[in-house]
């Protein structure tokens, strides 16, 4: 061997085979096939998952525990998740409504908040004044030998005070909280319901995932139907939509507001999800 040289310790064929597996160049990756709706949906008739499975390059879904579901195309599948969007799909006129009535709405919760907090206030203030007329007593030359008040009455009495506070104090923060999380969720609803058809048709498989989980509740499957286990959780936008969208143009805009119509803000927040995620818009 020529001076200066060593013996290598691997060869160069296993040190390029080393590098292909850091590298990933050792075999394709294959990505795995994304079933947007497995697991989400119940087998109407076991109350099994329904699974995602492709065979001759079409995707299917069956229920993985029985027979009961005969297999049904994805394409099935998404045309009656498309039936449902659009019934409580709305459009730029009905946003527009929707959320001048949602800010008129908040504008009032905002008023009845402020006289809720006003007296919370005050209440929290005489909490206070209690605490510190109970400190002046038990600090007070009189009581030197605890004969006004006892150490043990002191910390009762100051523990009892000190709780009632931070009662209101909670009761101030929700209430603050819980307005401003009605306002979010009335806003995010109908923004998200806005376009939403549209939205569907050109979304990821995982978008189409959020968006399916946002208008069905606990769905099952029964003789290939998709159905809602909750009886149309969208019920109030779908039947105001399908009334007031015909007429809601920006030709009889003006006109449907002089007649006084107007989007039920309070009804466009629905409640929770029973087992299903709530995905965010």
């Amino acid at each position: 061997m020529p001076e200066g040289r060593h013996e290598p310790i691997i060869s160069r064929e296993l040190y390029e085979r080393v590098q292909e597996v850091l590298t990933g160049r050792s075999r394709p990756v294959v990505k795995k096939r994304y079933y947007a709706y497995t697991n989400y949906i119940k087998c109407g008739v076991c109350g099994g998952n329904i699974s995602g499975m492709i065979a001759k390059g079409i995707v299917y879904y069956r229920c993985i525990k029985c027979t009961g579901l005969h297999y049904v195309s994805e394409t099935e599948l998404e045309q009656q998740i498309e039936e449902t969007i659009e019934a409580m799909t709305v459009d730029e006129d009905f946003l527009k409504l929707a959320l001048e009535e949602i800010n008129k709405a908040n504008e009032k919760e905002v008023g009845n908040r402020d006289i809720i907090l006003k007296r919370q206030r005050v209440a929290l203030q005489r909490c206070q004044s209690k605490l510190d007329n109970l400190v002046r007593l038990k600090i007070s030359p009189d009581n030197t030998d605890g004969s006004l008040m006892g150490d043990n009455e002191f910390m009762a009495q100051k523990k009892e005070i000190i709780l009632e506070k931070e009662k209101i104090q909670e009761k101030m923060n929700d209430i603050d909280q819980n307005n401003q999380n009605w306002y979010d969720l009335a806003v995010d609803y109908v923004n998200f319901a806005h376009r939403l058809k549209e939205k569907f048709k050109n979304a990821s498989p995982e978008e189409k995932r959020d968006i399916f989980l946002f208008v069905y509740y606990n769905p099952i499957i029964t003789d290939k139907n998709l159905i809602n286990t909750v009886s149309e959780p969208h019920n109030l936008i779908i039947s105001w939509n399908r009334e007031k969208t015909a007429t809601i143009t920006s030709k009889n805009l003006q006109h449907t507001q002089q007649d006084g119509t107007s989007v039920p803000s309070c009804l466009l927040v629905r409640s929770g999800r029973d087992s299903n995620p709530r995905p965010l818009p």
